[in-house]
């Protein structure tokens, strides 16, 4: 994602003016993008205005309350009077004048909090429509949040609301596609902003917090900017109607033990963030009148062991972003591996490709050098534990080290009912598919231990979420990959190594031949998705680059499905 990857995009980010919505529209503006920003008070438009401004950025703002249809009218003419149109909409408002048990919750706090994060993301949504068409398409971002997956229990109607926000994405998504718009999500984990500042400004419950997670820190509003400017970038051209959880890897309970208790000059929270060891005092504030009560709340959660100092204005996912890395791919001498070995090798990566055939290899490199990559490549069965160590022994002999692995090989020797699979026709299939990509993984961290940290990304399958007929076996495998990647992060974690998974839809490739050849079955399957085509290679390279890069610091364990607008979860 290079600095003008957004380039004359007009794009529209809602609560702008500081935390994940102000990040957003640096991160967008820096990519070339002209922002308008908004907020409901004037004072702080203009102090967002002038930031943004003070790094050249094209920016004007208006205050908007979401709520109000006369300020969504407002911000949406506003936008096309400055600057001729609407490319993008990051719909990040939101509201929680709430926290208590869900039953003692009134008509009137869920007429507010379903206005404001709900019916508004929709209605901005249908205002913004007619002007994307205009100029082709364009791309809609909704901020939901990990309370969406796993309700908070003080905050039970804000957590509905967010939930509501991943219905509205597939909901939308399928509608839309037919004008060229995709419609994504970002649920972020717990986030350094006002909103949580209560936890983030006390030392103790942090501290406590944090042993509980895989990554140990909270996370920053920039990591979240840089997923939303991805969904909005080419590279998530094959992306529509999903969800990307933010969330340093969140994972096993946490309980929170929220003490609220009223006094004369305000309503004081002693919040606890409990181990089975320990338990850990902190307080917050409000001004919202609740009796005394106490609530046990269940957070998933899972912060990694990474430490970074991310800086407002330094995250962009440049052609340089990966200056200076060195990346193994698997299987990377045509289709979706050597589109990866390109993408990397484009934004400054040091490349070592892989085949088994030693005419595949040379005819790689020749083509990537030929585009000014540095790479190198040797023949290597991946199922071969001497292949293995040769392709390890050689990367780090050739650049030094290794910082990425992309494990993209795979085999399917059978086609058929999976009750016609023999034992022999599993074993080749688990070898190759499961087991190269673990003790490649095993290889590969104590190089990526010597250098600082790393990253590991699986390539999956739609197959691995819903089994293909006649690739029983093939699609067990796929579906091993999700389990892989959400069992090596945890503990991976503690060496700043993060681990995520790719599972693409149906791409043009060799392995998909029979299929995107045949203008039947290619008719037939379109139906089943958003975007109305048969994918790229290239569109999963770009969702592998980011995943390697610093914009995805604050994902691990995550599987980024990029199928076209597919159904397929779990």
């Amino acid at each position: 994602m290079s600095q003008s990857s957004l380039a004359g995009q007009i794009a529209i980010v809602t609560a702008s003016t500081d935390g994940i919505g102000l990040a957003t529209a640096q991160a967008l503006g820096q990519r070339g993008a002209h922002v308008v920003v908004s907020s409901r008070h004037q004072a702080n438009v203009e102090r967002a205005v002038a930031l943004l401004q003070s790094g050249n950025i094209d920016v004007t703002g208006t205050t908007c309350n979401v709520g109000k249809s006369e300020d969504r009218e407002k911000l949406v003419q506003k936008t096309v009077e400055r600057f001729g149109g609407v490319d993008i909409l990051v719909s990040n408002a939101a509201v929680n004048p709430f926290f208590g048990n869900i039953m003692d919750s009134t008509e009137a706090v869920w007429d507010k909090i379903l206005d404001v994060n709900v019916k508004s993301a929709f209605l901005l949504t249908k205002l913004v429509v007619p002007h994307m068409q205009k100029r082709g398409g364009g791309s809609v971002v909704f901020v939901s949040s990990v309370a969406g997956y796993q309700p908070v229990q003080v905050l039970g109607p804000y957590s509905v609301s967010k939930t509501a926000l991943l219905g509205l994405t597939k909901a939308l998504a399928p509608e839309l596609a037919q004008s060229n718009i995709r419609v994504n999500c970002v649920a972020p984990g717990v986030i350094k902003t006002k909103f949580s500042m209560p936890i983030c400004q006390n030392e103790d419950p942090v501290e406590e917090f944090k042993k509980q997670l895989c990554i140990k820190r909270i996370g920053e509003p920039e990591e979240i900017a840089g997923v939303i400017a991805f969904l909005c970038s080419k590279e998530a051209s094959y992306i529509t109607g999903e969800t990307i959880t933010a969330t340093g890897g969140m994972s096993s309970p946490v309980r929170l033990l929220v003490e609220v208790a009223s006094s004369p000059s305000k309503h004081r929270y002693s919040c606890r963030l409990c181990s089975p060891r320990t338990e850990a005092m902190g307080y917050l504030s409000s001004s919202d009148r609740i009796h005394s009560v106490r609530y046990m709340v269940m957070f998933r959660t899972g912060f990694r062991c990474i430490v970074a100092n991310s800086v407002l204005g330094q995250r962009s996912m440049s052609q340089s972003s990966l200056a200076g890395q060195i990346a193994i791919v698997t299987a990377s001498t045509d289709g979706i591996g050597l589109a990866t070995a390109q993408a990397l090798g484009q934004r400054g990566a040091h490349v070592v490709v892989s085949s088994r055939h030693q005419a595949n290899v040379d005819r790689a490199v020749a083509l990537l050098q030929s585009g000014n990559i540095d790479v190198t490549g040797t023949t290597c069965n991946v199922g071969k534990s001497e292949d293995r160590e040769k392709l390890v022994q050689k990367t780090v002999e050739r650049f030094g080290g290794v910082d990425i692995l992309v494990s993209n090989a795979a085999v399917n020797p059978f086609f058929g009912n999976i009750m016609d699979s023999t034992e022999a026709v599993w074993d080749k299939i688990l070898d190759v598919n499961v087991k190269s990509a673990f003790l490649l993984t095993k290889l590969v961290v104590p190089h990526m231990q010597k250098r600082g940290g790393g990253s590991v990304v699986f390539v999956s399958s739609v197959a691995g979420y819903q089994p293909m007929p006649a690739l029983g076996p093939y699609s067990v495998s796929k579906t091993a990959l999700l389990g892989l990647t959400k069992a090596l992060a945890p503990e991976l974690a503690q060496s700043n190594i993060r681990v995520n998974c790719v599972a693409p839809g149906v791409i043009k490739t060799q392995f998909s031949t029979a299929l995107w050849k045949n203008e039947n079955i290619v008719e037939e399957f379109k139906k089943q998705l958003c975007i109305k085509r048969i994918g790229e290679p290239e569109e999963i390279a770009g969702v592998i680059a980011f995943l390697c890069s610093k914009e995805a610091s604050y994902i691990t364990g995550e599987t980024i499905t990029a199928t076209g607008g597919m159904s397929c979860r779990l």
